[in-house]
């Protein structure tokens, strides 16, 4: 895969259809295979292809390699994840907020592009969050990554600052969510540790 990379880069720096179809499927490749991160993708196909195909070619293909994940890895790991880590305090006090909060717990990480994503899709197989929930979430979620970083691509080079700014704004908003969503972590934590029931 990383030495065909170059190649691929090549492709796309062609720009056209042929970009976009290439950004799509190097995107679902690295939702299985983290060689890459997604933004950088993103990025690349906005540089040279028209901004609502670069835009729907990474939104798409974002989404794809998240749902393809997901349900793979809910058909054969949520069994095995549930017997090792079934026993820690901690991941059952998680699994308990992702089923309550299913929703809105993939929508937040979905949203901090440095959130490992293929960490949001295991967690999301192996807990009880409907698949409608994580399917709708996944797309609304993913939507504004991609279009920051897939209209960075676009506008670096002929409006650097601007884009420079931009991309800080987004990050100082990520890092919100970012210290929100361990705060929110923590407490369930905390709570379902105050919850054991003494010995």
């Amino acid at each position: 895969m990383l030495s065909h990379l170059h190649t691929w880069y090549h492709l796309i720096s062609h720009g056209g259809s042929a970009a976009a179809v290439i950004g799509f499927i190097l995107i679902v490749i690295v939702s299985f295979l983290p060689v890459l991160p997604i933004p950088l993708i993103a990025a690349a196909v906005g540089a040279v292809d028209p901004l609502p195909l670069a835009i729907v070619s990474t939104w798409l293909g974002a989404c794809a390699g998240a749902l393809a994940k997901f349900f793979l890895e809910r058909l054969v790991l949520r069994r095995p994840v549930h017997h090792w880590l079934g026993r820690y305090r901690a991941w059952q006090s998680v699994v308990a907020y992702v089923e309550r909060h299913g929703f809105y717990a993939v929508l937040v990480t979905r949203l901090i592009p440095v959130f490992p994503s293929s960490v949001v899709n295991t967690a999301g197989a192996v807990t009880g969050i409907s698949k409608s929930q994580f399917v709708i979430a996944t797309l609304i979620g993913k939507l504004p990554t991609m279009v920051v970083f897939t209209v960075a691509g676009s506008q670096l080079t002929t409006h650097f600052w601007g884009t420079m700014a931009w991309l800080t704004v987004y990050g100082v908003a990520v890092a919100g969510a970012v210290w929100w969503l361990q705060r929110v972590l923590r407490s369930r934590v905390s709570d379902g540790r105050g919850e054991e029931p003494e010995g």
